[in-house]
This record gives structure tokens, sequence and C-alpha cells, in this order.
């Protein structure tokens, strides 16, 4: 999947984009997204895992969260056993937003699930102007899977998993030091491959 960039997006332009768009079950898209603002992925931006927020004004706007390193105490670590082991933890401090002077197309998806349990994927497409919001569309709303095809898919992935631990290779995968021997050998041939390339393109230059 790689990385990506989180958009926020103000419920008013996606309830805008979806009566808008030519697509019949807009009551089923409407109910499924949630009520508040929306959540989405995108990779038209720096796809660095930055968060981005379409406000209801119509503004372009990047969320700079501030964190700090505060040191857990052993009497926090035993009354709460989710507390990471080690001696920090990153703590929230504060957030700003710094308007985002972009010119563009911004696409960015999301997933949702009807009372069958269907899952469909919607994609928008929202285009800017110097970080103002020109329009916010739908352009795709497609099925992905129901949860037949989800239950067939895993009952046919499980036989092909029972299948490979069966073999040989998966029965000697079990031991670490097959593993280790199989990284060893697998970084050895890469460190090998990349000297070759290095030789051959001194050849290639010497010609």
């Amino acid at each position: 999947m790689g990385m990506f960039d989180t958009i926020i997006c103000d419920k008013k332009w996606i309830d805008a984009a979806i009566l808008k768009s030519k697509y019949s079950n807009l009551n089923l898209i409407r109910s499924s997204l949630p009520p508040d603002d929306n959540d989405f992925q995108t990779k038209s931006l720096d796809c660095s895992l930055e968060i981005y927020k379409i406000t209801r004004a119509g503004y372009l706007n990047k969320v700079v969260n501030k964190y700090e390193k505060t040191e857990i105490k052993s009497e926090e670590k035993e009354a709460d056993t989710d507390l990471p082991y080690g001696r920090t933890l990153m703590k929230f401090v504060s957030s700003k937003s710094l308007r985002q002077n972009f010119s563009g197309e911004i696409v960015f998806y999301s997933s949702f699930s009807d009372a069958e349990e269907t899952f469909y994927l919607v994609n928008f497409k929202a285009k800017f102007l110097n970080g103002n919001v020109k329009s916010v569309v739908l352009f795709t709303c497609d099925r992905n899977s129901t949860k037949l095809e989800r239950e067939e898919r895993d009952r046919v992935w499980g036989e092909k998993q029972e299948k490979y631990e069966k073999s040989l290779v998966g029965r000697l995968n079990k031991y670490k030091i097959y593993r280790n021997f199989k990284n060893c050998l697998c970084r050895t041939t890469y460190k090998l491959g990349q000297v070759l390339n290095k030789l051959q393109m001194y050849i290639l230059r010497k010609l």
C-alpha cells in the first residue's frame, strides 16, 4: 500500500459531493460514512504521513502536532499495563493549523460497509486554487467485496497456508537455524549482485 497522507474533510463538502453525484445508492453512502468530519487517505501530496484538513470555510490546512518526551514513572507503568516498555513516552502537547498555498487536484479515498457487511470504496476529488477549494466531487463508488466473497477468500488462503506448512519448506521454516541461514543467503546474494552490477558498469565505461 505504501505511504500516504491523511485528509480530514469537513462534512459539508462530503455531503455536497454526494448529493451532486450520479450514483443511485446515495442514502447508503451518506448513512455509512461517519456523522462528523471524515478521515481519508491520499497519495496526491507528499506521502509522508502528514495530516491535512479541508475546513468548512474551504481552506486547505496542514495540521502540525507537537509532542514531547515524557518519562514514564514506575507507578504509572504498574497502573497501566498498556504503556510501552522503556523510559520515555511521546506525549501530545499542542496542535496548530498552517494554511497551504496549494493549487491543483487532490484525490482522497476511503471505504465503508453496509448492513450486509458489503465493502465499498469511495474516491473524492478536490480542486484547489491558492489553497482555496473550488470543487469537491465524488467520482467513484465501487463495490469491493461481500461478506461471502471475503469468507471464501479466507478459506482458500487458509488451505494454501495449511498446504505450505505441511511442505518441506514449511516444516524447515519452523526452525530458527534454517531461517537465519536463509536470510544470510539472501543478504549475501543481494550484495553479490550489487558488486557484479558495479563491475559491469566499470567494464562498460572502459570499453
